[in-house]
Parts: C-alpha cells; structure tokens; sequence
C-alpha cells in the first residue's frame, strides 16, 4: 500500500492525475474514516495517527538576516 498526501486537489489538478490500469489492482481517493473501513485495522491506525499534529513538537519560526 502506497498512500500520497497531495493536499487538497480540486477537479482539474485531479485530472492531471494518470495511473497506469495495468500497473495497478485497485485505487480510491479516500478521506480517513473510509480509508479506516477499506484497510485491515493496523493500517488504519498508521494513517490516523500518520495525519494528526504531532503535539510535542516545538513551533518551527523562520528568522531571515537583516540586510
């Protein structure tokens, strides 16, 4: 299993998308409570926990030089 974080794509930026029909068995867009009903249960858990916040991670600030 191969799973894309792509953001969120609208109709046309989908389009673009082209996957080879014999390359293949199955694919589906899927939002993660469907992915959970598609995948046996330890997958499902990996994508949940692979799409929250990690919550102990500090702030990331960006600081540029000055001229």
């Amino acid at each position: 299993m191969f799973v894309y974080d792509g953001g969120t794509l609208d109709a046309a930026q989908a389009a673009w998308i082209v996957l080879p029909p014999d390359e293949l068995k199955g694919w589906a867009w899927s939002i993660p409570s469907e992915a959970a009903q598609r995948l046996p249960p330890l997958l499902a858990l990996w994508i949940t926990e692979a799409l929250m916040p990690e919550p102990t991670a500090p702030p990331v600030i960006s600081k540029t030089a000055a001229g």
